[in-house]
């Protein structure tokens, strides 16, 4: 008797919940149309290439994650400074690297958590950069999937 094709097991759900709340923490960031074009692009590849191949490359290439997060800290940095651009729009373009860091290595709950934070991080950007009623559906759909992510994270690794 054949056996019946297996349905969605507890860590795939809990790590799509995660990336969906990421996925509408910057969407919520996206509607604002201030992330531009090339940040607007990054996210979607950032978590295709992470749900493809993300844990292929877990543990690797930490020094060069580290000199590109500490590299656009400091353009990001400069560029405030110099009145380009709004602190708010660094900080979330920021998060947003931080976010696809996180997307492409996640092993522990500290880590799975850490991506939660850093997709809250996104929403909040998200509120203070739009007034748009995007922005709502963003807003609701990210408290479904966060509440959904915060579950299964916390039943994943209690048992």
């Amino acid at each position: 008797m054949p056996r019946a094709p297996r349905g969605l097991t507890l860590l795939q759900a809990q790590r799509w919940a995660g990336t969906l709340t990421a996925a509408f923490g910057f969407l919520a960031c996206a509607v604002s149309g201030e992330m531009g074009p090339a940040m607007t692009a990054l996210f979607p590849l950032a978590v295709a290439g992470s749900a493809v191949a993300g844990r292929r490359f877990h543990g690797r290439m930490q020094w060069g994650w580290t000199v590109l997060l500490v590299g656009a800290l400091l353009v990001l940095g400069v560029q405030v400074f110099a009145g380009q651009i709004d602190i708010i729009l660094a900080a979330a373009l920021f998060a947003e690297l931080l976010c696809i860091h996180r997307l492409w290595h996640r092993r522990t709950e500290r880590d799975e958590l850490l991506l939660l934070l850093l997709a809250l991080l996104l929403l909040c950007a998200g509120a203070a950069l739009s007034a748009e009623v995007t922005f709502g559906f963003a807003f609701l759909a990210f408290a479904v999937s966060g509440t959904w992510a915060l579950a299964l994270t916390h039943l994943r690794f209690a048992i």
